[in-house]
């Protein structure tokens, strides 16, 4: 099944949604194989899934598809799937029952995000039968999942981690608190503009017996949370002066409260033709500027009925780029700047002649380029020229006085024509790209009402590399994969076609990279995506790949260019890991190499039901990091592994865990750090690595850890180590810390 909803704000503003748009379902044929043809709406997204009943479910995002784009997934392996079921017990052993609850298992993990994977987690939902309290879920991919619980108006339950096996039913119940929890939680939403969010110390939880307390973070949800609640009912208040106050009273823990707010501040609208008679039907959209989230375009007004008396209220203080659309007319901006909290501002629009924009795109040959996005751009307020940086929409760039901006995208028609309906008589310029070659013309002035067409933008035919990496007799490792770059590459634009500077040898060792900008190209060979997704440089050290030289491009041209690498072939570690003598099942494993003090990996993946994991890599010492982020424990072998070409070393990784307790006090005034999110960092290397698990302490200011022995750091979060302990057998040598 393709399933397609419009990506974001951003391509729905631009593009619309279609009306007659329906999901595509087909089957497999006796072979396994399956093809969909479709036309893709442009505002569009889409995941296609694969079910079969017995297996688990595949899901593969396909984020933006044009027409006549043709998409090869090549062979994908369904999984064998297992099932978990239980029981949703309250706190005295007995079954829940007469309520509406669900449960979900979610694949999801700290861990998973730091390791490469082409599939996507499983998360599949059940509902828990009202009478018995039993609940089934089918069909999970093998591997370690989070069972949750909640129903409506509940906080959430996070229950155990489980080990999914194919072809087996694990029994797991879950305690479910009900009411009685000590939790209430708090999510965040605002009118029209869904990033913004008030001042965490304008947000006040009030009750009997309680000082008013501002809420804690809860990561794992995105929520904020008051912990440690005593039974009773609780008010919680929001006076953040640039939203209307918000309330609510009765609140009972155990509760998930939803606040919808609205903004303080108004524009009162005045919009009108040359001959001053009103306009009523027109849509709005606004643009937040000079601020750190995205998106920052947001529609406020549809422009299918009248707003009355102009009114636009909502708004948050900040500066804004007001957009006011009418069918037929165009659009017209204004620039708002320093909206205040509980400001109303008039503002004003003139509709007169339609200013443009209009040209094509074609290769220095004179054939057209159909499909290529073309940029409308802002010039840089310093220092403008076809060379400055561009920031695309929602982007940011750290100086962006020297930075085009982007105001819309077009995309070329089959004759390569474009044309932009300006929101204002001024000063513009345009971009194209394709791949890593792009054009651009310098700062033009379009004047009020005049139609500036004939504007060509000549993307260069680029050059190509084609060549063949020989590897040695017998060799294998699937998945290698060649990228070439090309110095002065605007690729930090991030604009580019997917991976254009990147492509996976053939099964005879050949490749075609291309096209580039002509000048000098690095090639460097790649390991397998699913080892290392990417690939960063540290002096003459790369990520996850080997250079393997340098060859001069010309326009127009295609360079050979062919190597040998059997001397420094991938060889293979091949580790398992115990922890507390059992195998550890979806753990991340790493190859590191240490270069002044920063950590390299070169290779990494997750354990596998056996707790085996294999990691591709090129020849060279390395030392061996085992890491499980969910649970927050991590260590480093002290031996390092010496790889060579086309061999393979064997490694066991041994972990005890201990369990103990920390109180967390204040270093000022020695008062617990109640409902704190905390960091966590472990000692390596006279230095501090950063476990990227999110602690929180509880009622009292404790945390409960279980822990390697070693050395450990802690902090408030974003903070770095502050405290320093020692975790022994016995659990901490210190039992309190000050941060």
């Amino acid at each position: 099944m393709l399933e397609g909803w419009a990506f974001n704000d951003e391509r729905y503003m631009e593009f619309g949604e279609p009306e007659d748009w329906q999901d595509k379902g087909t089957v497999t044929d006796a072979a396994g194989r399956f093809g969909l043809l479709f036309a893709p709406p442009r505002a569009f997204t889409f995941e296609l899934v694969a079910k079969r009943p017995g297996f688990a479910r595949e899901r593969r995002d396909l984020n933006e598809l044009f027409a006549g784009d043709v998409r090869d997934l090549g062979e994908v392996e369904l999984l064998r799937g297992g099932a978990i079921q239980g029981r949703l017990l309250a706190a005295d052993g007995t079954p829940i029952s007469g309520e509406t609850f669900r449960v979900s298992a979610n694949g999801h993990s700290a861990n998973l995000n730091h390791a490469p994977t082409a599939r996507q987690p499983t998360v599949e939902q059940a509902t828990v039968d009202p009478q018995s309290g039993a609940f089934r879920l089918e069909d999970l991919a093998p591997g370690r999942v989070q069972l949750t619980a909640w129903r409506k108006g509940s906080a959430r339950i996070d229950g155990p981690q489980v080990v999914v096996v194919p072809g087996e039913t694990v029994v797991q119940d879950l305690v479910y608190g009900g009411p009685d929890l000590e939790r209430i939680t708090l999510s965040l939403s605002t009118r029209h503009f869904y990033p913004l969010r008030p001042e965490r110390d304008s947000i006040r939880l009030s009750g009997v017996e309680i000082e008013a307390r501002t809420p804690g973070a809860d990561p794992s949800r995105g929520d904020l949370a008051f912990d440690g609640l005593a039974p009773g009912a609780y008010t919680l208040t929001i006076d953040d002066p640039r939203f209307l106050p918000w309330s609510q009273t009765g609140i009972a823990p155990g509760t998930a409260v939803q606040a919808k707010l609205v903004g303080s501040s108004v524009l009162v609208l005045d919009v009108r033709d040359e001959g001053g008679s009103a306009l009523p039907l027109y849509r709005v959209d606004a643009t937040i500027r000079n601020v750190n989230f995205f998106p920052t375009r947001f529609r406020l007004r549809n422009g299918t009925t009248p707003l009355a008396g102009g009114r636009l209220d909502g708004l948050v203080a900040g500066d804004y780029t007001i957009a006011v659309s009418i069918a037929g007319l165009g659009a017209r901006t204004r620039e708002v700047e320093g909206l205040h909290a509980n400001e109303t501002r008039a503002l004003s629009f003139v509709f007169g002649a339609q200013a443009a924009l209009a040209g094509r795109v074609r290769r220095p040959t004179g054939a057209p380029v159909a499909d290529a996005d073309v940029l409308l751009l802002a010039p840089a307020m310093e220092d403008d020229s076809p060379a400055s940086h561009i920031v695309v929409q929602n982007g940011f760039f750290s100086d962006a006085t020297r930075a085009r901006r982007e105001l819309a995208r077009r995309r070329t028609d089959e004759d390569g024509a474009f044309r932009f309906e300006l929101p204002a008589a001024g000063t513009y310029a345009l971009y194209t790209y394709r791949g890593a070659l792009d054009a651009a013309t310098e700062s033009m002035n379009v004047a009020e009402g005049e139609q500036c067409a004939g504007v060509e933008l000549v993307l260069p035919a680029g050059a190509l590399i084609r060549g063949h990496v020989a590897l040695p007799p017998g060799g294998r490792c699937p998945g290698l994969r060649v990228s070439g770059w090309v110095e002065g590459s605007n690729s930090a634009l991030g604009m580019f076609d997917p991976d254009p500077d990147r492509v996976a040898l053939a099964s005879d060792g050949s490749f075609e990279l291309g096209p580039f900008a002509a000048g000098l190209a690095e090639l460097t060979l790649l390991l397998p995506e699913e080892f290392l997704s990417g690939s960063y440089s540290q002096g003459d050290r790369i990520a996850g790949g080997l250079p393997l030289g340098s060859v001069e491009l010309v326009e127009g041209a295609v360079a050979r260019a062919d190597f040998d690498v059997a001397a420094s072939f991938p060889g293979e570690v091949s580790v398992d890991v115990l922890v507390d003598g059992a195998p550890a099942v979806g753990v991340k494993v790493a190859l590191l190499d240490l270069i002044d003090t920063v950590e390299l990996e070169h290779s990494r993946t997750l354990s596998n039901l056996a707790g085996h994991a294999r990691l591709p890599v090129f020849p060279g010492t390395y030392r061996l990091l085992v890491e499980d982020i969910d649970n927050g424990w991590s260590t480093l072998a002290a031996a390092p592994l010496q790889v060579s070409a086309g061999q393979t070393r064997s490694a066991l990784v041994s972990v005890d865990l201990v369990a103990g307790e920390l109180a967390c006090v204040d270093a000022s005034s020695g008062a617990p750090l109640v409902g704190q999110d905390v960091a966590l960092f472990v000692a390596h290397d006279g230095g501090w690595h950063h476990l990227r698990r999110h602690l929180r302490t509880d009622a009292t200011g404790r945390l409960a850890l279980t822990l390697p022995v070693g050395d450990y750091g802690f902090a408030r979060a974003g903070q770095p180590a502050a405290a320093r302990l020692t975790w022994t057998a016995s659990g901490p040598l210190t039992a309190r810390i000050e941060l």
